[in-house]
């Protein structure tokens, strides 16, 4: 695929998306974003760090006869490894070699600590992408619950200055100023609770964006066939109601990119055909 208006001089980013809570939309998150860099034209090596049965390889990994191919090229698939296994995890690193425009990996909960297993510091694998001429992004995707949002703390605590950070409001758990242990909030007695991690992040010079939510049966629909979000508009294996929302959606993620790191490009998604309402 052709580049579209990729920006000069945009620098190769390295993305780690993580919660040390399981269940938030991490790879919900990077679904949408994986479909958004490589319809802008940018090569992405995608890893499910969840190992074989990670839901990003089943979405995204490249199939023979329906199988899931064991041997995957991650600038057209998804390559998986089981952060769990000593064995694996050094792909952490050694990926930092690969030529590609965006390296991302999709990290399963608790993910923090494993970064740090591997040098003793997760500094040091942050900046061994560094010095490889990649920009770090650590994205953290939330819920509006605590042991989401302590992630924030955890990761700048863990990583300081070798990334950039970027806190995902996955608004298919709440509404966007619903987020008070995120933002902050007065009880009833006038105390500031919690805010700490909007603080940190304002501090760090992070980013916040927000996940649109999309709707639970269109969502399902996908789950059933295991189908990507540009594969659901294109491939009209869904009635026309689904794909348009699964546009919409898409749509919307792609505008909570832009002015932020990850923006790839001014690049519209994948059009729906034949309902009229979209172009």
């Amino acid at each position: 695929m052709a580049r579209k208006e990729i920006a000069p001089n945009r620098p190769k980013l390295a993305v780690f998306t993580l919660c040390q809570k399981g269940g938030v939309g991490k790879t919900t998150w990077c679904r949408g974003y994986l479909d958004i860099a490589r319809a802008a034209g940018l090569t992405v090596a995608a890893f499910d760090a969840d190992g074989e049965t990670g839901q990003l390889v089943q979405y995204y990994g490249t199939r023979t006869n329906g199988v899931i191919d064991r041997v995957q090229n991650p600038t057209r698939g998804v390559s998986d490894f089981n952060i769990r296994r000593e064995r694996d995890r050094d792909m952490l690193v050694n990926a930092s070699e690969l030529e590609a425009d965006v390296i991302l990996f999709d990290l399963p909960g608790g993910s923090v600590q494993e970064l740090a297993e591997i040098s003793g510091d997760g500094r040091l694998v942050f900046e061994t992408y560094r010095a490889a001429g990649f920009q770090v992004v650590v994205v953290i995707v939330i819920t509006h619950m605590v042991a989401a949002v302590r992630t924030v703390l955890d990761s700048i605590d863990a990583f300081g200055d070798t990334a950039r950070y970027v806190v995902v409001k996955n608004e298919g758990f709440a509404e966007p100023d619903e987020f008070v242990t995120f933002e902050g909030f007065a009880d009833a007695n006038g105390a500031l609770r919690y805010g700490k991690a909007r603080q940190a992040i304002d501090q760090v010079g992070g980013e916040v964006i927000h996940m649109p939510k999309l709707a639970a049966s269109t969502y399902a629909k996908l789950d059933v066939d295991s189908i990507g979000y540009s594969s659901a508009i294109s491939e009209r294996r869904l009635f026309p109601a689904d794909r348009l929302r699964v546009h919409v959606w898409l749509e919307k993620f792609r505008k909570s990119l832009a002015g932020t790191v990850l923006d790839p490009v001014s690049a519209s998604v994948p059009a729906v055909e034949s309902t009229g309402a979209v172009a």
